[in-house]
């Protein structure tokens, strides 16, 4: 991890205590009528920097700068998504598990990292890895399909729902031309990371889906763990994106049952 340093320019700061008010732990006081950081260790979350209205405030380390909420005609702009073109995303989004033959740009890829890595996470932990496999889908895959086949026999004996699986060249990937193993110590934050990586995929056009099978496996084989250069300090693989461009339409939205609500 990278040193990151508090700095409060005192001239600029008019002592407003915005940032005092914001900070989730009580990291920013007030010195008579300037703005100052108790200490330096403090987990970076960037809401003293953003709330500032005079721009007092900065935090070295990073690689790019802070970046100013688009202006709207009375303030700043509205930039939260739409209410219902998101339920309707999401109403009609499938695991889609066939696709065509055509690439993904590095641009697309780029960006569905940069969505994850946009992604708020736990104390603004920065601990995420993510594996691109494109070149070595092949090889990564037949070592998967070799290990899974050691034990799927006893695990279709233990959960019917999986007496239909065949496990195949192609079983973990299914032709898809981009895998992304979304790996981290933090598991929650690494989940929140990958549903808007796949939300980002969504909406350049791609489809595809979540393969608990070859994270599975990444965790289990060192073999495969030492081919995609998996470290240690990576923690676990928590999620793999298996994406690409759909080869097949969809005509209408799958039934859910009803939401389990408990108003306290």
């Amino acid at each position: 991890m990278k040193k990151h340093t508090i700095t409060v320019d005192e001239l600029a700061c008019v002592g407003c205590g915005a940032c005092a008010a914001d900070c989730p732990a009580n990291n920013m006081k007030l010195n008579l009528t300037k703005a100052a950081p108790a200490t330096q260790d403090c987990m970076m979350c960037g809401h003293c920097v953003a709330v500032c209205p005079v721009g007092a405030i900065s935090i070295s380390g990073f690689a790019e700068e802070p970046v100013p909420v688009p202006a709207g005609e009375y303030g700043p702009a509205k930039t939260s998504l739409d209410p219902d073109a998101l339920e309707t995303a999401l109403r009609f989004r499938r695991s889609v598990r066939r696709f065509s033959h055509k690439d993904v740009p590095k641009e697309m890829i780029g960006r569905i990292i940069e969505a994850g890595r946009l992604t708020p996470t736990a104390v603004n932990a920065q601990g995420t890895s993510y594996f691109v496999i494109r070149k070595h889908r092949a090889e990564l895959e037949a070592e998967a399909v070799k290990l899974v086949g050691k034990f799927l026999p006893a695990a279709k004996a233990a959960v019917p729902k999986l007496r239909g699986f065949q496990v195949g060249q192609n079983f973990f990937f299914r032709r898809a031309p981009l895998v992304i193993v979304v790996a981290s110590k933090d598991k929650v934050s690494a989940s929140l990371q990958a549903q808007s990586m796949m939300t980002m995929a969504e909406a350049l056009g791609l489809a595809g889906f979540f393969s608990g099978f070859f994270t599975m496996a990444v965790n289990v084989s060192s073999k495969i763990r030492s081919r995609m250069g998996m470290k240690k300090k990576d923690g676990k693989a928590v999620t793999t994106l298996v994406l690409g461009w759909s080869s097949v339409t969809y005509r209408r939205s799958a039934q859910r049952e009803e939401a389990r609500v408990k108003w306290l």
